[in-house]
């Protein structure tokens, strides 16, 4: 019994030590809020009508907005319709324009009295497409007597059906689809398959009987084959190559036309500074250099002659100035042999060279520009990016992702169904 009464004791304790505090303690700590702070944190708490601030007080905030804040208010705040500006009010704040006066009853939960007369919502929602028309009736908040009938939707669909026979093949093949799939009443017929904008050259249908703006492309397999092209060559203009997996365009580069045209004036350059780069130059001397060592050739074998004629003993003193003169010439013809500014560069090199500069760059273009010249990836990416064969690159994409990932934004699915012996695809767009 002891051990009983101890552990009453103590649970008890615990409902002490845990219970929350009492309505007059939220109210106090309320009550040093301002107004939109502590009607926020009521709203926020689920907190009943017993803790708002007097009315009063409320109204004296709401003073001086304007109908649309006033109407703000009481939306985000949690108020009712107590506090909505005068019926005056609203009426010259509401727009006349159907669509927009629709829109503004809904968002803040406006009365039904504040609608349109019923003939002018009938004709806002006739000129819209079946699908549009009903999403509108939800969207708007209206009671499910505006939705279009059945017999209306059958009497519109069997008109935009009636003239065209591919397009009612390819509706009876999405609607065997569903049924296959399981996601339709069996009773369901193509008249709720809503005809919508084309999807890149495919049928596209909205089923009226599924979820909102529950979509479909179907085609045939060349349908769908340019379907994908298009697609992903869009996607180009739109995201750029970087938008897809990195380095994947990278091997669709044409590297020949790229080092072509990315080399195309260096070679003037290095032939101007061809030493710089450590370009052989020709055996034989330039026609210059080689005209000035002939010349000084010759003035050689006059000297010698002139020496020739020279008595050994009696002419000593004019043959060894004879012999000097020789000796210079000679040196000089060894100084223009081995200065390098008198030969012309080696075509064959200077050709050799460039090509294997093309030859590395054609090879890895994309490893040129950021290891050779250390150029970061956005200029990297614009300078190849006109070089990239656009027809491979798509076809690559496709065939890696497969046409269902590329047609099929919900669920990236592709399925086949054969009809007359066609092959047609269907894809889930929305």
């Amino acid at each position: 019994m002891k051990n009983i009464k101890t552990y009453k004791l103590y649970t008890e304790a615990l409902k002490d030590k845990f219970k929350g505090p009492s309505d007059d303690d939220v109210k106090k700590s309320l009550s040093i809020l301002d107004i939109e702070t502590r009607l926020t944190k009521i709203n926020s708490m689920g907190l009943d009508d017993s803790f708002l601030p007097p009315r009063e007080e409320i109204e004296d905030f709401l003073k001086g907005l304007d109908t649309e804040q006033i109407l703000d208010k009481n939306k985000t705040l949690g108020l009712d319709s107590r506090f909505f500006p005068s019926r005056e009010e609203i009426e010259d704040f509401l727009p006349e324009e159907i669509r927009d006066r629709l829109k503004k009853i809904n968002t803040y939960n406006l009365d039904k009295t504040f609608l349109p007369p019923k003939e002018e919502i009938k004709d806002f929602l006739m000129s819209k497409s079946i699908s549009n028309w009903i999403y509108c009736v939800s969207e708007y908040g209206l009671n499910k007597s505006f939705l279009p009938t059945n017999t209306y939707i059958e009497s519109i669909m069997k008109e935009k059906y009636e003239d065209d026979e591919e397009l009612k093949i390819k509706a009876e093949i999405l609607l065997k689809h569903l049924k296959n799939e399981d996601t339709i009443d069996e009773d369901m017929t193509i008249y709720h398959l809503e005809p919508s904008y084309e999807f890149y050259g495919m049928e596209q249908f909205i089923n009226l009987n599924g979820s909102k703006y529950e979509s479909y492309a179907v085609g045939t397999n060349d349908e769908a084959d340019k379907a994908a092209y298009d697609n992903v060559d869009n996607l180009i203009d739109e995201v750029g190559y970087d938008g897809f997996s990195t380095g994947f365009a990278d091997q669709f580069i044409d590297g020949d036309r790229f080092a072509s045209d990315f080399y195309e004036g260096e070679e003037d350059y290095i032939r101007d500074n061809y030493k710089d780069y450590g370009i052989e130059t020709e055996d034989e001397l330039d026609s210059s250099a080689q005209k000035d060592v002939d010349e000084k050739e010759k003035e050689i074998e006059t000297l010698q002659t002139e020496i020739k004629d020279l008595d050994d003993k009696d002419d000593a003193d004019d043959i060894e100035t004879l012999e000097e003169e020789i000796e210079d010439l000679q040196t000089d013809i060894e100084d223009i042999k081995d200065d390098e500014d008198n030969y012309d560069m080696d075509e064959d090199a200077l050709e050799s060279y460039c090509d294997n500069i093309k030859r590395d760059i054609a090879d890895d273009p994309i490893d040129y520009l950021k290891n050779q010249l250390g150029y970061d990836n956005d200029v990297v990416n614009n300078a190849v990016k006109e070089y990239i064969d656009r027809d491979k690159f798509i076809e690559a994409v496709i065939s890696s992702d497969g046409r269902g990932n590329s047609l099929s934004s919900y669920d990236g699915s592709e399925y086949e169904i054969k009809y007359n012996d066609i092959w047609y695809c269907i894809y889930r767009t929305n």
